[in-house]
């Protein structure tokens, strides 16, 4: 693994988020995706791993700043929670995901997989969620103007959770737990029964 200065990270990024379509920042990096290229830059275990790269290739990087590892130098700058704006992730594998406080907006996430993820004080705002898996997710969350139709939250826990002007169209929530700690019974099609 090859050694890259702070300079050249950064100019490595400014090129791919000038060209992307997404920029995701939270506390553990930064992950730029478009036009076919993507870069990666993960914050954890004191240093910091940036991978560029496109289908056909991928480098990777590490850096520090001024003898001191760069996730100390960045996490002060990071949000707490991570945030998808005009976002298009489709199919996306958020799995088991530690998801905290994550803002969802203007964002297209349909059949993402939150299975098991934790959701606790996440926003979506104006998103698009249709046949969605929060299956045995922690979910407490708050969905606004948001499109959940055929969503599966089978065995999620929704206690905690808002939803405001949302489509539960067709979505399952068989054996979920509702937003007011009452289990919902087989067969709970589009709310909860």
């Amino acid at each position: 693994m090859s050694r890259i200065a702070i300079p050249t990270l950064s100019l490595l990024l400014l090129a791919a988020a000038a060209h992307a379509q997404s920029v995701q920042v939270d506390a553990t990096g930064v992950r730029v995706h478009g036009a076919g290229a993507q870069v990666q830059v993960d914050t954890r275990a004191g240093a910091t791993r940036a991978e560029a790269g496109t289908a056909a290739s991928t480098a990777t990087s590490t850096a520090t700043s001024a003898g001191r590892p760069a996730a100390q130098a960045a996490s002060k700058r990071q949000p707490a929670g991570k945030r998808h704006v005009n976002t298009e992730l489709d199919g996306h594998d958020f799995r088991n995901a530690d998801l905290r406080h994550a803002k969802f907006t203007n964002t297209s996430a349909r059949r993402a997989v939150f299975a098991g993820a934790d959701l606790t004080g996440a926003r979506f705002t104006n998103a698009e969620l249709g046949e969605a898996d929060f299956r045995k997710a922690r979910i407490a969350a708050q969905f606004t103007n948001t499109d959940l139709t055929g969503a599966d939250f089978r065995d999620a826990d929704l206690r905690g959770s808002k939803l405001v002007n949302v489509d539960l169209e067709g979505a399952d929530f068989s054996g979920a737990t509702w937003t007011d700690g009452r289990r919902c019974g087989s067969g709970s099609s589009g709310r909860c029964r």
